[in-house]
């Protein structure tokens, strides 16, 4: 499905921790059904940007809208509430609850696109969830958590799932799981950014992808650009 609806829209975006600032007038846009790949070497951004659509910086400038509304500066609650949905670096379950305590913590009723996810929807896409459903947080493997923090995130109904290093340190049958999971979710309304670095697999994925250097974004393409171009593309990456 071809994306047709403005949902994000960041303008000059300028943020960054304690006065010291990160982030120099960004500006992007995600459409309603598209995914979008952030790029750029370890300290250029990536997380601080993803930080600051949640309300996590200090704000210094820009704006912030999520499907009309401003979300500039607002508590991550109120963003949650408007529909962002994020799956964190390093996952940040509650390693005490169950499987499905973490997921029923977020659920949420009502969506504001067409698709409602449901507990069964998760278990449907993380076989391995419904068998771990009883076990602690601090039971699962990496993979294991990386799938419930997926699926905690869905279950807060969003409409645009942000994803911080995606598949970063899992084992690659895991890695490809996640990555068949997300294509999956690309067949729906659901709008996705995502931080990777497996070019191969964001090429399949990705409709865009946009490339950070020092807080500002210094190149944007189409996804299929990220493997037929990809040694054009690693040495904005490259360390």
């Amino acid at each position: 499905m071809k994306p047709i609806e403005s949902l994000l829209s960041v303008k000059n975006l300028s943020a960054g921790y304690a006065g010291s600032q990160v982030l120099f007038d960004v500006s992007m846009s995600i459409a309603q059904g598209e995914v979008v790949a952030l790029l750029g070497r370890n300290g250029m951004g990536k997380s601080t940007f993803i930080r600051s659509l949640f309300g996590l910086t200090t704000y210094m400038g820009g704006t912030i809208h999520l499907g009309g509304q401003s979300i500039a500066a607002q508590a991550s609650f109120k963003v949650a509430r408007a529909g962002l949905g994020w799956v964190p670096e390093g996952r940040q379950i509650f390693s005490n609850l169950t499987v499905e305590e973490n997921l029923m913590a977020s659920f949420k009723k009502t969506s504001q696109i067409n698709r409602v996810w449901r507990l069964n929807d998760i278990y449907e896409l993380f076989p391995r969830l419904a068998e771990r459903k009883t076990h602690f947080g601090n039971q699962l493997s990496g993979g294991e958590q990386q799938m419930l923090a997926i699926g905690r995130a869905l279950l807060t109904q969003p409409s645009l799932l942000v994803l911080d290093e995606a598949t970063e340190g899992l084992a690659p049958l895991i890695r490809r799981e996640i990555w068949n999971t997300l294509l999956q979710l690309k067949g729906t309304e659901l709008a996705v950014l995502i931080v990777d670095r497996d070019l191969k697999s964001l090429s399949k994925l990705a409709d865009t992808f946009l490339v950070l250097e020092k807080g500002r974004i210094v190149h944007q393409g189409l996804g299929e650009e990220l493997y037929t171009d990809k040694e054009r593309i690693e040495r904005y990456l490259s360390v």
